[in-house]
C-alpha cells in the first residue's frame, strides 16, 4: 500500500478534526444531532444512536399525538355542550316572554309583531321588545258615550230612568225583555251620538 506523505500542519488540522467530531459523537445530545446531519447529506450512512433514539421516541410521539387529540376531542365536547346550555338558556328566555305576553292578553298578532322587532333588533327577551311594539303601536282611547263621558246603565241614558227599569224588571220577575230592550237601545243610541246622515 503506497503511503501519502503530509505536513505536519494538515496532520494536525485532521486530528483536531477527528478529536472533534470523536467527542460530538460521544456526547448524548450532540451525537445523534451529528448522526442527523450526516444522514441529510448521506441518506445510506449507518447511524446507530439516532435510530434507536428514532425507536425509541416514536412510540413517545404516537402517545403525545393521541394525548392531543384527545385533549382536542374534550375540547370541542365541552364546548359544544356549553354552546347548547347558552342557547337553550336563551330559548327558555324566550319562552317565558312570551308566555308572560299571553298571560297579559297579548293576542297572536301582536306577538308575531313582536317576534318581528327581537329578529329586526337583534333582541333576545320579548318584553323588551314588547316595549318598543307597544311605544310604536300605542292602545286605541277607549270609546265614551257621548255626553256625559260615562256609563250608567241604572240610570239609562235616554230618559229612561233607574226606577222605571227597575219597577218593570221587579213586576216581570226579570223576565221584561221590552224593558231590557229600551234600556239597551237608548245606551246604544246615547253612545253612537247624533245621526250622521
Amino acid at each position: 500500500m503506497p503511503t501519502v506523505e503530509i505536513d505536519e500542519l494538515e496532520f494536525k488540522q485532521n486530528k483536531q478534526l477527528r478529536d472533534t467530531v470523536s467527542k460530538l459523537l460521544a456526547h448524548a445530545e450532540a451525537g445523534p444531532l451529528v448522526e442527523k446531519a450526516l444522514k441529510m447529506v448521506d441518506p445510506n450512512a449507518a447511524t446507530p444512536r439516532l435510530d434507536r433514539q428514532n425507536q425509541i421516541q416514536e412510540p413517545i410521539n404516537a402517545a403525545l399525538k393521541r394525548v392531543e387529540e384527545l385533549e382536542a376531542a374534550m375540547k370541542k365536547k365541552d364546548d359544544e355542550r356549553e354552546k347548547n346550555e347558552k342557547l337553550a338558556a336563551i330559548q327558555a328566555r324566550v319562552d317565558a316572554g312570551k308566555a308572560q305576553l299571553r298571560r297579559d292578553g297579548w293576542t297572536e298578532d301582536g306577538i308575531k309583531g313582536v317576534e318581528k322587532i327581537m329578529e329586526e333588533r337583534g333582541l333576545l327577551d320579548p318584553l323588551d321588545a314588547a316595549a318598543i311594539f307597544e311605544k310604536q303601536h300605542p292602545p286605541q282611547t277607549p270609546v265614551t258615550p257621548a255626553g256625559s263621558g260615562a256609563w250608567n246603565f241604572m240610570e239609562g241614558t235616554s230618559g229612561t230612568g233607574a226606577e222605571d227599569f227597575v219597577k218593570s224588571m221587579l213586576e216581570s220577575k226579570g223576565e221584561s225583555v221590552a224593558a231590557l230592550d229600551k234600556t239597551i237601545n237608548a245606551t246604544l243610541n246615547d253612545i253612537r251620538g247624533p245621526s250622521r246622515r
